[in-house]
């Protein structure tokens, strides 16, 4: 079929111009993929026995196709019984199916195998509805059996923003940021990271060779991401340097960092130090409410007293 409008008036007498696959479409553009939007209750899963598992109202997205389950009602999908002494995995999903004419879509339990070790999940059967496949299924909800129990449900899908979370998200960024974009935060960084680098290599010895790099706008964007999920309008970044000495003769050291609020996420993630720039270190961390105590243990043999500047990320209540 040749380009047609979408939002276009016709004249009475034409036929329908507008199918659901061209709705699925513009969804699909706008979600950018599968989800469960941030409306009603999510889905919510509630275990009611061993046999059977309720899932509550909520709104989804499959290949830009839109399924709804009405606030106040729900779904009991049936869990099929285990077997003492084996593990399985069953998951609860949406199924749609077209057969390029009629189209069907509902929640469904899809059994594992069991196994007497770890259980695996059974295959989603991913056609891709925009481009002509006739099937798309989107986990929602895995349920663990251990033997006849269903021993625990976890969450397999993702949930889609709404524009004002998307715009808590963007200013509590920038707010963590200290008021500049990421790519102002991260070209003042990088200043910072190679003032400091020239700093340390004019404190090194003249045929001593190292990695002069710092950390590129790629790199600070992955570490950013590797703090994990946080929820903007309750959490804060926070992007700050520390100073740790490895006194002469010792192999550890420790630094206390407090903040004004509690933690959440704490990673340290470059080190830079004022006498040997390849000298191996292991650095650890633990969160005790506002405090952080980060652990350096030195792997030089030569156990030399080392002064390491070290950069962290953190994420912290606001």
């Amino acid at each position: 079929m040749a380009f047609k409008g979408i939002t276009v008036n016709t004249a009475p007498e034409e036929s329908a111009h507008i199918y659901a696959q061209d709705d699925a479409a513009i969804y699909q553009s706008i979600f950018g993929g599968d989800g469960v939007l941030n409306t009603g209750n999510k889905f919510k899963a509630t275990v009611l026995s061993n046999n059977s598992i309720r899932v509550s109202d909520g709104l989804m997205c499959i290949g830009g196709h839109i399924g709804r389950t009405e606030y106040g009602s729900y779904n009991d999908l049936t869990i099929q019984n285990g077997a003492a002494g084996y593990n399985r995995n069953d998951i609860i999903y949406a199924r749609f199916i077209t057969n390029g004419n009629i189209d069907t879509y509902a929640l469904a339990v899809k059994k594992g195998t069991a196994a007497a070790g770890v259980a695996v999940d059974p295959v989603m059967i991913q056609g891709n509805l925009y481009e002509g496949e006739a099937s798309r299924e989107y986990p929602l909800w895995r349920g663990r059996l251990g033997g006849v129990s269903i021993t625990k449900v976890e969450q397999m899908f993702r949930i889609i923003p709404t524009i004002p979370d998307l715009e808590a998200q963007y200013d509590a960024l920038n707010e963590g940021l200290g008021g500049k974009t990421i790519a102002e935060a991260i070209r003042d960084l990088n200043t910072d990271l190679a003032a400091a680098n020239t700093a340390l290599q004019s404190k090194a010895p003249s045929d001593h060779n190292h990695d002069s790099r710092y950390y590129t706008e790629s790199e600070v964007n992955n570490l950013l991401g590797s703090l994990g999920p946080f929820d903007p309008r309750t959490s804060k970044i926070v992007i700050d340097s520390g100073y740790m000495i490895l006194e002469k003769g010792s192999r550890l050291a420790y630094k206390t960092v407090i903040f004004e609020k509690n933690i959440h996420q704490f990673m340290p993630f470059l080190i830079y130090n004022d006498s040997c720039f390849n000298c191996p270190v292991d650095l650890t961390s633990s969160i005790n409410g506002k405090t952080v105590q980060v652990n350096l243990v030195s792997q030089d043999p030569a156990q030399a007293a080392y002064g390491y500047n070290i950069w962290y990320l953190a994420t912290i209540d606001k």
